[in-house]
C-alpha cells in the first residue's frame, strides 16, 4: 500500500508539471500571435531595449530580477487568497505569454541576427522565468488549495496544514533562485558583449 501510495504521488506530481507547462506553452503561443496588439507594446519595448548595446550586463542582472521578483510576488500573493487556484493558472499562461511576446517580437525586428540576442538574452531570461513561475505557482496552489479547504470545511487534516512560516521560507528560496539565475542570464548576456566587440 505504501508504494501504490508513493506511486500515486510521483504520478500526481508529473502530470501537475506536464499542466504547468501545456498552459506556459499556451501562452507562449498566444504570446507569439497577438505579438502586434497595442496591449503588448509596452512590455515587448521594455525587454527588447536589453538587445541595445548600451545596456550593461549589470542591468540585465537587474532587469532579469526584479522580472523574476514580480512574478515570485505575484504568486505570492495569490497563494494567500482563497481563491488563487485559476489566477495561479492566469500567471503561468501570461509568463507563457510574455516568452512568445518577446521572441516573436524579436525576430520580427531584428530577423535573422535576433539569433545570437535570443540565444543570449531571451532564452536565458524564458528559462528562468518557466522555472521560477512553475515552482512559485505551485506553492500558490497548494497553499490556496489548502485555505479553501478550510475555509469550506472549518479545519483540514493535519498532514495538509501548512505554516506562515514554511510558506514564507519555500518563497524565500524561490527569490534566492530567482537571484542566482538572473546572474547566470546577465553572464551570458556579458559574454555576448565580449564576443560582439571581437
Amino acid at each position: 500500500m505504501k508504494n501504490i501510495s508513493i506511486y500515486n504521488e510521483q504520478n500526481e506530481k508529473s502530470t501537475s508539471l506536464l499542466l504547468y507547462v501545456a498552459v506556459i506553452i499556451s501562452g507562449i503561443v498566444i504570446g507569439s500571435v497577438f505579438r502586434n496588439e497595442s496591449c503588448f507594446n509596452k512590455i515587448t519595448s521594455a525587454v527588447l531595449s536589453g538587445f541595445s548595446q548600451n545596456c550593461t550586463w549589470i542591468s540585465e542582472i537587474k532587469d532579469t530580477f526584479v522580472c523574476l521578483f514580480i512574478f515570485a510576488a505575484a504568486a505570492f500573493v495569490i497563494g494567500s487568497s482563497v481563491i488563487g487556484q485559476p489566477l495561479a493558472y492566469g500567471l503561468l499562461l501570461y509568463s507563457g505569454i510574455y516568452i512568445g511576446l518577446i521572441t516573436a517580437s524579436a525576430y520580427q525586428l531584428y530577423g535573422k541576427e535576433a539569433i545570437l540576442p535570443v540565444l543570449t538574452t531571451v532564452l536565458p531570461r524564458a528559462f528562468a522565468l518557466t522555472s521560477v513561475v512553475i515552482l512559485a505557482a505551485k506553492e500558490a496552489l497548494r497553499s490556496s488549495s489548502y485555505l479553501f479547504s478550510f475555509y469550506l470545511h472549518g479545519d483540514i487534516r493535519e498532514n495538509k496544514r501548512i505554516s506562515l512560516k514554511l510558506y514564507l521560507v519555500r518563497f524565500l528560496v524561490i527569490i534566492i533562485l530567482s537571484l542566482i539565475l538572473s546572474v547566470v542570464s546577465g553572464v551570458l548576456y556579458y559574454l555576448r558583449l565580449m564576443a560582439n566587440r571581437k
